[in-house]
């Protein structure tokens, strides 16, 4: 893999310094590509693994954009979570606050907040739960033009997403430009900007090896019985820290829930055996999200237990382990949650807990990607 400087990129002076002070020095292969391709005008799909840095990909240019426009152009971004919202509002907020650029997520809280969605160094930010908001406020309440419209994470957005809806956005105001991101390529997303960007569209499709990303990871599974799954998690989470407690960098661990009752059951277990967690599920409302992802990330918590609505949220360099407590029944799924560790090409660990029934979920995850899980033992009498 190579790597580009950031100050070469063609970014204003002011973007790569700020970058530079966030420890952001190289661009990876697909910010490389598609950085310059966005300032050029180019419309953009771009395809690549989870942990490559597709949110700088189109983050960096918005930034851009948001400084030297001086009239009213919107910037949108829609995101599959409000996890994801958070963590690129999070992003565009630090590297842009030296210049007063900043983002608004929009959700319930800030409808009534009366967010001004009219500044001019403002991008706004809506997950898919709340594009229905998007829709009322952005072409009721103001005379928008779209600059660039940017769609995160697109194969998970549309596995949720009413066509009608994006195609009503595209009716009412058509995009100055068009960034797609997403993990898998599909004739749909192709088709959804054919006609109106093909001219100008620049694809980046780094998905030939898509499954390279496995040998930055160590993958395991611990065959035990449902009922001792909590058992096996607290010696694992307890051994864990114990062997890391001497490292000079706090070390991360995220569990996965199959969902938000086994979430909350999970949290409560280890609270009460004196093991800090945070949990994140669809039921928590906005601040309380808000809280637990930077509780987290602020690493005063190591470990997080979440459904698969934080597997699309949570950006964090240094997480260590992934524990799943159930097999995915998908592979899409597991891809993933693997995707939270290792990303950048750092390595991880997998663990999985699995019983009887879900053997065949890893057969299958085995077979699909080449992926060799390794078995092993833990003996709790220990």
């Amino acid at each position: 893999m190579s790597f580009l400087k950031i100050e070469n990129t063609g970014l204003q002076e002011w973007l790569s310094q700020e970058c530079i002070k966030k420890k952001i020095h190289f661009l990876t292969n697909l910010q490389q590509a598609c950085i310059p391709a966005i300032l050029s005008g180019k419309d953009i799909l771009a395809f690549s693994r989870t942990g490559t840095g597709k949110t700088l990909a189109y983050v960096l240019p918005l930034l851009n954009y948001s400084y030297m426009k001086r009239r009213f152009f919107l910037n949108i971004i829609i995101t599959p979570t409000l996890e994801t919202s958070l963590q690129v509002s999070e992003v565009f907020n630090a590297l842009g606050a030296k210049k007063n650029i900043s983002s608004i997520i929009l959700s319930k809280e800030a409808i009534k907040e009366k967010k001004d969605f009219k500044r001019s160094k403002t991008c706004l930010i809506s997950s898919i739960n709340n594009i229905d908001i998007f829709l009322y406020k952005v072409f009721k309440d103001t005379k928008a033009v779209i600059n660039c419209f940017v769609i995160d994470e697109a194969d998970s957005v549309f596995e949720n997403f009413i066509l009608s809806k994006i195609s009503l956005i595209f009716k009412k105001a058509i995009p100055r430009q068009c960034l797609i991101f997403g993990v898998s390529l599909t004739n749909f997303f192709y088709s959804l900007i054919h006609g109106v960007y093909e001219k100008n569209l620049f694809i980046f499709n780094e998905l030939a090896s898509k499954y390279s990303f496995i040998e930055n990871f160590i993958f395991e599974y611990i065959f035990c019985p449902e009922y001792l799954k909590n058992a096996y998690l607290k010696y694992i989470v307890l051994d864990f820290n114990e062997k890391n407690k001497n490292c000079s960098s706090q070390n991360i661990i995220i569990v996965f829930t199959r969902s938000e009752k086994q979430c909350i059951e999970i949290f409560e277990f280890l609270k009460s055996n004196r093991i800090k967690s945070v949990k994140i599920h669809k039921n928590l409302d906005l601040n309380q999200r808000i809280c637990a992802t930077q509780i987290f990330k602020k690493k005063r918590i190591n470990v997080l237990i979440c459904t698969d609505i934080g597997s699309r949220g949570i950006d964090i360099s240094s997480v260590n382990l992934i524990i799943n407590l159930n097999m995915p029944k998908n592979i899409k799924t597991f891809l993933h949650r693997i995707g939270r560790g290792a990303r950048l090409y750092k390595k991880g660990k997998c663990l999985n807990l699995i019983c009887q029934d879900e053997i065949k979920y890893l057969n299958s995850i085995e077979n699909y990607t080449g992926i060799h899980f390794r078995k092993s033992t833990i003996n709790l009498k220990k």
